[in-house]
């Protein structure tokens, strides 16, 4: 598929952006009412500024997004999209990789030493990616805990987490 072909992402990514800039902006009126000093010269300024910016420049976008095909073709081409990502065996990797993230870095890391809660993770991944025998993956995911250990903290005096 041509990059042209892709406007409707273009049009997500304007909408994105629309949703920032409008964040942006209310934050920086909030700032500027919490200092109690005029917009122009108050810290929320400059956020404001940028968030006006963002805004006019995504609606740019989305109205060259929308040129071609219009609003209509380009919601069904969205929905489509939108269907098939979410059915794709690499959005499930992508989202159960940030999961396993999530429990190494919020849960394994909060309740267990720094090379025990790493050995786990990477046990983990070796076997649930069946990336290698599981002698081996006991073996390499071992020796890389000793070697980060050994390096940051007794090397270079790092406090692991």
């Amino acid at each position: 598929m041509l990059m042209d072909d892709k406007k409707y992402l273009d049009f997500l990514v304007s909408l994105i952006l629309i949703v920032l800039g409008v964040f942006v902006l209310a934050y920086s009126i909030f700032i500027t009412i919490e200092t109690g000093t005029a917009f122009i010269v108050s810290p929320g300024f400059l956020p404001g500024l940028l968030g006006g910016a963002l805004i006019l420049c995504a609606l740019l976008l989305m109205a060259e997004s929308l040129r071609a095909t219009g609003l209509k073709t380009t919601l069904a081409q969205l929905k489509d999209w939108w269907h098939e990502t979410l059915h794709s065996k690499q959005t499930r990797n992508t989202v159960l990789g940030m999961l396993i993230m999530f429990v190494y870095t919020c849960v394994l890391m909060a309740f267990l030493p720094y090379w025990l809660a790493t050995l786990i993770m990477l046990l983990f991944l070796f076997f649930y990616l069946h990336s290698t025998k599981p002698v081996r993956a006991v073996l390499i995911a071992v020796l890389t805990v000793a070697c980060i250990v050994g390096v940051f903290q007794y090397a270079f005096h790092v406090r692991l987490p």
